[in-house]
């Protein structure tokens, strides 16, 4: 797989225990495609496909980390497929007749309530599992040391919503040689593909593959 742009003459190559590391010196350049990345994850048109033979959708093939905090701030896209997945297990076959039973016990418990009021009065059930799971809030549990709260929002945004292609901006930032080398191996493992993007690199690290679009726009590998 790779990634490409119809204005970079090199696409970027998804490789197996490689991490692509695209650095855009250019400032003006380098906000006109991360700004063409961040509305293609919003679900909008824009030039940055992922090639798999066909062009598939960058949107549901890859997540963007804009900042690090995007992992401290977890986004309610996956919170939502969080409370799906929960109301999906509740009624498979292995959880749909407990599910029940809870159900029909809070049935019972109100209409003993109303029965215990002495008073004449009925209720209407129009609770299903659905609006059940809803009542509860959820939340997830990271890791407090932030090299380790990145991977676990990766397994989380991984096991939610099945994406194993992580786009980076200015991450490098945030961590050391030695946290990233941490992290690569990590992804490494996980069978995670990484790509970040930067304004400028101060040294690089073995298992990155750098590509440089410089102040003039050329492309150097």
């Amino acid at each position: 797989m790779k990634l490409v742009h119809e204005d970079i003459l090199n696409p970027i190559f998804l490789n197996e225990n490689k991490v692509n590391v695209v650095i855009i010196e250019n400032a003006s350049k380098f906000r006109e495609y991360i700004y063409e990345l961040k509305t293609q994850f919003d679900k909008k048109e824009g030039r940055f496909p992922l090639v798999d033979d066909i062009d598939v959708s960058l949107y549901e093939n890859a997540y963007l980390i804009s900042s690090y905090f995007d992992v401290i701030n977890l986004d309610k896209v996956l919170n939502k497929k969080l409370i799906e997945k929960i109301i999906s297990m509740a009624k498979d076959d292995e959880h749909l007749s407990k599910s029940l039973e809870i159900r029909n016990q809070l049935v019972a418990y109100i209409s003993d309530l109303v029965f215990d009021m002495d008073v004449d009065a009925s209720f209407e059930v129009n609770i299903g599992i659905d609006k059940l799971i809803k009542l509860f809030s959820f939340d997830f549990d990271l890791a407090e040391e932030p090299k380790y709260s990145l991977l676990d929002f990766m397994l989380i945004v991984n096991k939610l919503l099945d994406i194993n292609i992580f786009m980076f901006i200015g991450i490098r930032t945030f961590f050391s040689l030695e946290e990233l080398k941490e992290i690569y191996k990590f992804s490494f493992n996980n069978k995670f593909q990484l790509i970040l993007f930067e304004k400028f690199l101060d040294a690089s690290l073995e298992e990155e593959d750098v590509f440089i679009i410089d102040e003039d726009s050329c492309e150097i590998y």
